[in-house]
């Protein structure tokens, strides 16, 4: 083989890791999350998705976290919800660090963790297998960590 396929080869798969990151990862420092973005509601997110879908937004939400994942709802919109995912670049954040902590402690409480989020909602996303679609929240940032003081019923 020529040195010059082979370099086009050599490029080539760079480029489709490059691009394959870019849609798979979805997250960067540079993420329009990191930039301004639209207040809104769970509630909002499961019945406009379609009107925020990879838009970057700003949430407060009530957590419960179990085996399957960690999921956000909110009580004016009972028995819905969005997944929450820690976008890559965020994870080592103290202030995530602070909300795995208090998932670990009060997640599966009838007090739940509240927190406000900032990050791109993704509708309709197809997890790994395919089967299942589901909507998501890709945090960048999280404040105003706490546990509720009442008693709340999903």
């Amino acid at each position: 083989m020529s040195a010059i396929f082979v370099n086009s080869i050599a490029f080539c798969v760079v480029l489709v890791l490059f691009l394959a990151e870019g849609a798979v990862g979805r997250g960067s420092q540079d993420s329009p999350a990191t930039s301004q973005a639209q207040a809104t509601t769970i509630c909002k997110l499961v019945a406009q998705g379609k009107d925020y879908s990879e838009a970057s937004v700003y949430v407060t939400a009530r957590m419960t976290g179990t085996i399957e994942g960690t999921n956000l709802w909110d009580p004016a919109c009972r028995n819905k919800g969005i997944d929450l995912w820690i976008a890559k670049s965020s994870r080592d954040q103290p202030e995530f660090q602070g909300l795995i902590r208090a998932l670990r402690a009060h997640g599966t409480s009838d007090r739940p963790v509240i927190a406000t989020f900032q990050g791109v909602f993704w509708r309709d996303w197809r997890d790994p297998t395919g089967r299942r679609r589901k909507n998501v929240l890709e945090a960048y940032r999280v404040s105003n960590i706490h546990q509720s003081a009442k008693v709340e019923e999903r």
